[in-house]
């Protein structure tokens, strides 16, 4: 095992991903866990997007690295919770992130395939992977600002247009 990874964790994860395989999957990295931390994963399944903001920012949760498995959504939902309850400063807990959704474009920009080369490459990594995050604030005339954070894409025009379609229209079914 390369890095020092902390051996109190829980793996955070939306059941409904990648199809419906996400249950599996959790309890597949639960063994390897065990196998190479000699210790038990705590396994959170989230019921909804409140829930999944819940478990992300649970203190039972704060002395355990997190390990957040979905898609996309389930990614970006969970890591604006916790830069919000940080008041959006660097967090000071590691996070990790698993692909269990059909898309995974966030984990591919860390030449991350698929549930099993994440797996390997969390088990093998010799140094931790700096996370740079985007703190946006909008503004809309007679409306409370809107903060979130962006770890994959920002940008204006089309590029958001086409993502929020595809978010819209994603109850079509799986690509």
């Amino acid at each position: 095992m390369g890095v020092q990874v902390p051996s109190r964790a829980v793996l955070i994860f939306n059941p409904k991903s990648g199809k419906g395989k996400a249950t599996h999957l959790a309890k597949y990295f639960a063994e390897q866990w065990k196998k190479f931390q000699k210790t038990e994963l705590w396994i959170r399944p989230t019921t909804s997007v409140q829930d999944l903001k819940k478990a992300a920012t649970d203190p039972i949760y704060h002395n355990r690295i997190k390990i957040f498995m979905g898609g996309d959504g389930t990614f970006s939902i969970a890591m604006s919770a916790l830069f919000k309850q940080n008041q959006f400063k660097a967090l000071e807990n590691p996070v990790a992130f698993l692909p269990a959704g059909t898309g995974n474009s966030f984990l591919r920009d860390f030449k991350i395939h698929s549930f099993e080369d994440a797996c390997k490459k969390f088990f093998a990594a010799k140094k931790p992977i700096p996370l740079s995050a985007v703190f946006l604030k909008c503004f809309q005339q007679d409306a409370k600002p809107f903060e979130c954070v962006s770890l994959n894409i920002v940008g204006t025009g089309i590029i958001p247009k086409i993502a929020d379609f595809a978010h819209s229209h994603r109850y079509l079914g799986h690509a």
